[in-house]
């Protein structure tokens, strides 16, 4: 089963998701300091479980935003893809756009 960010970030492979899903503290830890962040920070159920716990940079994601004014599962369900919101993601992460262009084909 595919989890699929707004982005194309494929959350089963993000280890901030994976240690939130493991519960486990010690991995938790792990992932903050390798990414210079606080344990707290890492807590999150994917940006598109609007209903549980999402990582404090999706909570004000542009890209998250117009998925969810959208109502759509990911980008590549839009008519509009792609647009220049995910430049960034796809800069700091080109699986993204390999994820949605995917996506983007198979409609």
């Amino acid at each position: 089963m595919n989890k699929i960010a707004y982005c194309g970030l494929d959350c089963l492979n993000c280890e901030i998701y994976q240690a939130t899903i493991i519960g486990s503290k010690e991995k938790k830890n792990e992932v903050a300091k390798k990414y210079n962040l606080n344990e707290d920070d890492i807590n999150c159920f994917g940006c598109s479980d609007n209903q549980g716990a999402i990582f404090k940079y999706c909570q004000e994601c542009k890209v998250r935003e117009c998925g969810i004014s959208r109502g759509l599962s990911n980008c590549g369900e839009c008519p509009e893809y792609p647009c220049n919101k995910l430049d960034l993601h796809f800069e700091q992460d080109h699986t993204c756009r390999v994820v949605l262009d995917s996506i983007k084909e198979n409609l």
